[in-house]
């Protein structure tokens, strides 16, 4: 029972969120126009085949422009940038753990002025959740809001 309809809806969603493609059009200081896109998003679920009762894997992965970079999941203190999130709407399925993330880079960022630490070039941030046994195939969809903050060493975004 192939589940067709969570894996479409959440890609189709997050390419309308994200836009496919990585923009390069920043004015001479590097600082990106209206419009401009950073980082480019992409996500699947493992296994694709999804039965009640078994778990399965949100993995979420961010490739950024280079000399761009995206917080760890993890709160770095009161006056650090938000964590990077994987927020899931109102669904049936359970989140099942944390979101965990691939190995970060532990730097000082010069444009918050704190030792952070963050993702350059590329991010992979997963997620567990626990099927439930009334799950039917075909009827459900996972809404996923992927949440972070991009930077370079001049200007961060808003979150």
């Amino acid at each position: 029972m192939i589940h067709k309809s969570i894996t479409t809806s959440l890609l189709i969603s997050l390419f309308l969120l994200f836009g496919t493609s990585l923009t390069l059009g920043f004015d001479e200081n590097g600082i990106p126009e209206p419009g401009d896109i950073v980082a480019e998003i992409s996500a699947k679920l493992n296994p694709a085949t999804i039965r009640p009762v078994e778990n399965i894997r949100l993995e979420a992965t961010l490739n950024m422009v280079p000399g761009w970079h995206v917080y760890s999941v993890i709160p770095q203190g009161e006056d650090a940038p938000p964590p990077s999130d994987l927020r899931v709407a109102d669904t049936q399925f359970v989140p099942d753990g944390p979101v965990y993330e691939t190995r970060p880079v532990n730097d000082f960022d010069k444009v918050i002025g704190l030792n952070l630490s963050y993702h350059k070039n590329k991010a992979v941030f997963y997620r567990n959740f626990k099927i439930p046994t009334e799950t039917q195939t075909g009827k459900n969809k996972l809404e996923v809001t992927v949440h972070f903050q991009t930077c370079s060493d001049k200007i961060c975004l808003p979150p």
